[in-house]
């Protein structure tokens, strides 16, 4: 049966639609324009690619293949996407496009990419297309040496090279993507299947509503004051507050950053291999304000597998960047790292420090390069630098307790804590008054008269008491 492949223009009613095709181009901060310009040319090919201003950045049409009738949903990852904003591109993705750009050095995080689309789309069968861009003066085809070993690892990946004359060629090959995920991931019997759930759970919802009437209750969302206050804990004589930081680094140097959590943690004699990535005794920092800081030092740890659970970032106020001198991926996977704490730390004050090891005479990165990076960020945030060597383990302590000061100034003034404290219920001098009076009396306790002894030898038991009572008051 040959397979046919149309793109209806009629409309077509969201309940229509039997199945979903994802695709989503991703890359470095470089190749947005080129990426946003690859999205609507496949969208529709006569576009004109310098109007690009004011389009968005996804597209969505009506493919059917073999007579089935699906959404074609086309979108490029948002680089300048804000921390308060929640934002997971990668989720449910059937075909991944990492483009890189010939011309610089953004050919260097392809893997990265990869790997980041792996972890968060949850399908094990996404398609991946590595897309060298390229202009008509450096008109390349041979295949860079960071492509090839990566097409050894995982065969199933397929290279591309596009520019404006071979814009066709691409859109045919993504075609062939669409056809192949449909005879091989959604067939006709997961298509059905897939209808006949749906169609259930709308029955049983609708029943639902129809029996019970439920009440939902919602709740203003919390700011970034209600967020910071679960690190602080108020006991009698002091306040407790924690502070986490996270250790991060490609996992080439993971032995490096548990080098240095350990000496932060504990001491530096201490053999890191004692301690996973997570599970160090905080350590704490008394200040003459009353106040204790509880500082928690960890790792990320790379050990978790594609698509598990894994939120290292949860309350995280201080990051630690860590990168080795003589392996450049390390140095350039900084910024990667930097915009994934950007994402998923849930405070938006988080401060940075970035550490640097194994220089030498021969080191593949530079001080510019470091400075450079440095200079990436406002003047206002600019993190600390430091070049460690195990000569100088106690200005690096020195380095980080002053880092967890800072952080502890700016997070968690004196006013912020007056505000988070507390307030005791206020009790009137009425009311403690009566609750007073009521102890007194409730005090004297009541004569109790068991059965052996008769109602008239107590009376008699009694006259005797209040005269001997009578009789000591006038002694004295």
């Amino acid at each position: 049966m040959k397979t046919t492949i149309n793109y209806p223009t009629t409309v077509i009613s969201e309940k229509d639609y039997e199945y979903t095709i994802k695709l989503l181009f991703v890359g470095d901060i470089s190749t947005f324009q080129q990426r946003k310009s690859l999205l609507w040319q496949t969208y529709k090919r006569n576009l004109n690619s310098q109007n690009l201003s004011n389009l968005p950045l996804q597209t969505s049409s009506t493919i059917e293949i073999n007579g089935r009738i699906g959404k074609l949903i086309c979108s490029t990852y948002d680089n300048f996407v804000g921390r308060e904003t929640s934002y997971f591109p990668f989720k449910g993705i059937n075909i991944l496009c990492v483009v890189f750009d010939f011309s610089n050095d953004s050919i260097k995080n392809i893997g990265n990419w990869i790997e980041e689309g792996k972890r968060f789309s949850g399908n094990k069968k996404m398609n991946i297309l590595i897309i060298g861009l390229y202009d008509n003066l450096l008109n390349s085809t041979n295949t860079p040496t960071e492509v090839s070993d990566i097409l050894l690892k995982d065969t199933t990946i397929q290279f591309y090279t596009y520019n404006k004359s071979t814009t066709l060629n691409l859109l045919n090959e993504l075609e062939q993507c669409y056809i192949q995920i449909r005879l091989n991931d959604l067939t006709d019997d997961v298509i059905d299947k897939q209808i006949a759930k749906e169609r259930e759970y709308k029955q049983r919802r609708t029943i639902s509503q129809t029996g019970v009437l439920s009440k939902t209750f919602s709740s203003p969302p919390m700011n970034q004051g209600d967020k910071k206050r679960a690190l602080i804990v108020f006991n009698k004589s002091e306040i407790v507050i924690t502070i986490k930081t996270i250790i991060v680094g490609d996992s080439c140097i993971s032995d490096f950053s548990r080098r240095l959590c350990t000496g932060l943690s504990l001491d530096w004699n201490t053999s890191f291999s004692l301690y996973s990535f997570d599970n160090y005794p905080p350590k704490l920092l008394q200040l003459d304000d009353g106040k204790t800081l509880k500082l928690r030092t960890y790792v990320y740890d790379h050990s978790f597998r594609k698509g598990a659970s894994y939120t290292p970032y949860f309350n995280v106020l201080g990051v630690i960047l860590c990168f080795d001198y003589q392996k450049s991926d390390t140095f350039a996977n900084l910024m990667n790292w930097y915009n994934e704490t950007l994402r998923y730390c849930n405070l938006k004050s988080t401060h940075y420090i970035i550490v640097g090891f194994n220089k030498s005479n021969n080191s593949t990165v530079t001080d510019d390069d470091v400075q450079g990076f440095v200079n990436f960020f406002p003047m206002n945030k600019r993190p600390r630098f430091f070049y460690f060597e195990e000569s100088k383990t106690h200005e690096f302590d020195l380095l980080f307790e002053e880092f967890c000061l800072e952080i502890n100034a700016m997070e968690f003034s004196q006013p912020y804590l007056d505000e988070c404290k507390p307030q005791k219920e206020d009790v009137s001098k009425t009311r403690l008054q009566s609750g007073r009076s009521q102890r007194t009396h409730s005090c004297a306790p009541t004569p109790q008269f068991t059965s052996s002894h008769k109602p008239d030898e107590s009376k008699t038991l009694i006259k005797q008491a209040q005269y001997k009572k009578e009789k000591d008051c006038v002694l004295f």
